[in-house]
């Protein structure tokens, strides 16, 4: 070097060719020539790069050259304080990083070392008890606990270095509730993260507090650990007797997050904790329900204090499951007596509702069939559209009908309470007086409905079978209308069933709905085949001639529609009566319109026969 000086060679040149000789060595880990370029008077502290203020110390830690960099430190006037000017890292930082304590222990005797808190952070986060403790010692060295967002203090939290925490704590006085990164405290952290080892540590002291709430976020340590189903975390916060196991987080409490996140061994923990007839408890438990987790309802069902104190809460958790067609669900709850299947329940279809009807309602069949099942059900509970059995008459439900009457408590002829449907009414829509009776409906507050009569009304004949199987059922019961099933049966053009519920009881023949309709007039109006006329005409009890509120009988209205069919079935009706008059005086041929059917013939025939 000083040859190529004497002969004209630039110094700085020199330095710059040998300082690139000497970052070559290092990069390539040739200890050897960085020691022979050291003796031939190179400056170690010189600059080794074109670019940068890296000299040979900080180049060696940076690349990882441990054997350079304790040779170079063993240079009595090697700068040890040089930063890199983009990273400002310093050979104490590689050092602590990459846990060299041997290297760390010589940096940090230089008077010209300074240790940061970016030196204890690499030492923290890479898991270097020796050269965390070195650093601490130093009496001179402020770590900046809470002032950098990944501080010494929350990267041992993160990375469960409990041995870093505890060496905090006691030596710098940390308070325990200090808020690190993210606004949470070390405790909150260590229990989102799991790290049950932190969180007993910081658990021993007296001046934590187990119920802090991160601000913004709301969730105490309770709150993460349930929502991360980290139970043994769970386990250790609930020795704490402080810990306030009530305390909510966005309406939740700890229990309600474990049951809403399916973590059942960390809502096993907390329900053991918490008081049994706790009201809180009911929320929990209609959560699970919601939430389809059997599991965790069998959590709350093992215990017969809980049973004992909710059973409020355990019959609106039957409703609910039986709603959702939750059947396993159903099945748990209805093995218990305390759990009261006739209670109501607010659900989407009516104001109050029990268990049964909800299944029926949502055509839940198997919950249905469960909840049958239980001892205490009362069969002929009535909402304000009747039991149930006339719900599933109302459906065309025949899967449960059958199940429903093999109920030996079962009363087949309860009326509906009352509710608003469409009532089909028969008017003349004109002046005209030769003018046909149109159907036509008309919104009114029903009642007095049976089963019997709701399936009628709607057309369910496979419902109305069902029903007549029953011996019980009455044939002749009649709605607020005043019809009986066989006015339906006849509405609805079902022959069979008219024959049917004429074998049953044929009184039903000659009622009168409001309007003073028979099936009869009925037939005749909707222009019923001749078989349905001439079977309801042959029973023995039959009058053909009752007459309407307005005085019309069935004779009447035939000859209105030109019915030549009808005229001729009800003329060989034996009590037949020709000369009624309408309140207006007409006959039932004065009120024949005008045309080329013989109706009005065959009338003058039966009455010239008389």
């Amino acid at each position: 070097m000083e040859s190529l000086i004497k002969v004209g060679v630039r110094a700085d040149y020199v330095h710059a060719l040998f300082g690139s000789a000497a970052r070559v060595a290092i990069s390539l880990g040739h200890s050897h020539i960085v020691q022979g370029l050291v003796r031939c008077g190179h400056d170690a502290n010189a600059q080794i790069c074109l670019t940068g203020t890296r000299n040979m110390l900080l180049y060696a830690g940076e690349l990882g050259r441990r054997d350079i960099m304790e040779f170079l430190l063993a240079l009595p006037d090697i700068q040890t304080g040089t930063e890199h000017e983009a990273t400002e890292k310093t050979a104490l930082f590689w050092a602590a990083e990459r846990g060299w304590t041997e290297a760390v222990r010589l940096l940090l005797s230089n008077l010209g070392t300074e240790p940061g808190p970016a030196d204890l952070e690499a030492a923290v986060r890479e898991g270097h008890e020796d050269i965390v403790r070195l650093l601490v010692a130093r009496d001179d060295f402020c770590p900046n606990f809470g002032v950098r967002r990944s501080c010494s203090l929350w990267l041992a939290v993160k990375h469960d270095r409990d041995w870093a925490v505890r060496l905090f704590l006691d030596r710098y006085a940390v308070d325990p509730n200090i808020l690190i990164n993210d606004r949470k405290t070390m405790l909150v952290l260590a229990a989102q993260l799991g790290h049950i080892s932190i969180v007993r540590a910081l658990l021993e002291r007296d001046d934590v507090d187990p119920n802090y709430q991160a601000l913004g976020y709301k969730k105490a340590a309770l709150h993460y650990a349930a929502a991360g189903d980290k139970a043994n975390v769970v386990e250790v916060l609930l020795e704490s007797p402080s810990l306030d196991v009530k305390a909510t987080y966005d309406g939740m409490f700890a229990l309600e997050i474990a049951v809403y996140k399916h973590h059942v061994r960390c809502a096993r923990l907390i329900l053991e904790r918490m008081d049994k007839a706790d009201k809180h408890l009911e929320g929990a438990l209609m959560l699970a329900v919601r939430r389809g987790s059997i599991d965790l309802v069998r959590l709350f069902l093992a215990d017969a204090q809980i049973r004992s104190c909710l059973s409020y809460a355990f019959s609106l958790a039957l409703c609910q499951a039986a709603l959702e067609g939750a059947t396993d669900m159903v099945r748990e709850l209805v093995k218990y007596d305390e759990i009261d299947p006739n209670r109501t329940y607010s659900t989407c279809f009516s104001r109050e509702d029990t268990a049964l009807f909800a299944a029926v309602r949502r055509g839940h069949v198997d919950a249905a069939r469960l909840v049958l099942s239980h001892p205490r059900l009362d069969i002929n509970h009535t909402r304000f559209d009747g039991t149930v059995l006339g719900l599933l008459a109302d459906r065309g439900d025949q899967r449960l009908l059958k199940d429903v009457l093999h109920n030996p408590n079962i009363d087949v002829n309860i009326h509906a309470q009352g509710y608003q449907d469409n009532i089909i009414v028969y008017r003349q829509d004109s002046d005209d007086p030769h003018r046909k009776f149109i159907g036509d409906f008309d919104m009114r507050f029903t009642w007095d409905d049976t089963p019997l009569l709701r399936a009628a009304r709607k057309g369910f004949f496979m419902s109305v079978r069902i029903l007549l199987e029953d011996p019980r059922t009455d044939v002749c019961a009649t709605s607020s209308e005043q019809r009986t099933a066989l006015w339906w049966a006849v509405h609805w053009n079902r022959e069979s069933m008219v024959r049917r519920l004429l074998e049953a009881d044929s009184k039903a023949v000659n009622m009168r709905d409001v309007e003073g309709w028979t099936p009869l007039h009925l037939a005749v109006n909707l222009s019923r085949s001749e078989s349905m006329l001439r079977l309801l005409l042959k029973q023995q009890n039959v009058d053909p001639n009752i007459a309407t509120e307005a005085g019309w009988t069935a004779l009447h209205l035939a000859m209105l529609c030109c019915d030549t069919r009808a005229v001729e079935a009800l003329l060989d009706h034996a009590e037949i009566d020709t000369s009624v008059r309408l309140g207006d005086g007409r006959t039932p041929s004065e009120v024949h319109a005008p045309g080329d059917c013989d109706c009005k013939s065959l009338v003058q025939s039966r009455n010239a026969v008389r």
